[in-house]
């Protein structure tokens, strides 16, 4: 790799990398608490059968529980449009954690401006190599974090609707509890 390609990327971009990762650790915790509480009252019995278990397998596990336990076609809809929004979710996610990040100098609307430049190579069968160069700035990356903290909301309310409609094992309504009224839903910057 050549020298002067400059590797350390700013603090601000660094910051947007984390937050993409910490949202999608919330977004996958909550599969794996979805999964628990659909298979049965003991959470860690449903807890150990995520633990090795990959996002997208979690999310077809989902499918098929909630597939298995109602007919309900708004409640399938929902599930079927929160887990795409989940696996598209974790794509993106993909796409930037398994990439080659460097500092990158551009000029937007004629100022210089620092960004952070992604490289990842892929190869699958029938598309053969393929390089994926982007160019982002921390705003950028921000949406995708933003994007993330979504697909979570929307697994939450989808969480809600399951278990008013009795399909969760453990469930309590927020309210009811003064611990569950806030979880996923604060979006302040800390």
């Amino acid at each position: 790799m050549p020298k002067d390609i400059p590797l350390e990327l700013r603090d601000a971009s660094l910051v947007e990398l984390g937050r993409i990762t910490a949202r999608f650790a919330t977004l996958e915790f909550m599969t794996g608490n979805l999964v628990s509480w659909l298979v049965g009252p003991n959470d860690d019995a449903g807890r150990v059968i995520v633990s090795a278990m990959p996002f997208r397998r979690r999310l077809d596990v989902i499918d098929s529980l909630v597939r298995l336990s109602t007919d309900e076609p708004e409640l399938l809809e929902q599930t079927k449009a929160t887990l795409r929004q989940a696996t598209l979710a974790e794509d993106r996610r993909n796409s930037f954690m398994h990439s080659m990040w460097c500092e990158q100098s551009e000029t937007l609307e004629g100022e210089p401006t620092t960004c952070a430049g992604r490289l990842k190579f892929t190869a699958r069968r029938g598309k053969g190599l393929r390089q994926q160069v982007e160019t982002l700035l921390p705003s950028q990356m921000r949406e995708i974090a933003d994007e993330i903290l979504s697909a979570f909301e929307s697994l939450s309310d989808l969480w809600f609707a399951l278990g008013k409609a009795g399909l969760l094992h453990s469930f309590e309504v927020a309210g009811e509890n003064p611990e569950l009224d806030d979880i996923g839903h604060d979006t302040e910057e800390r």
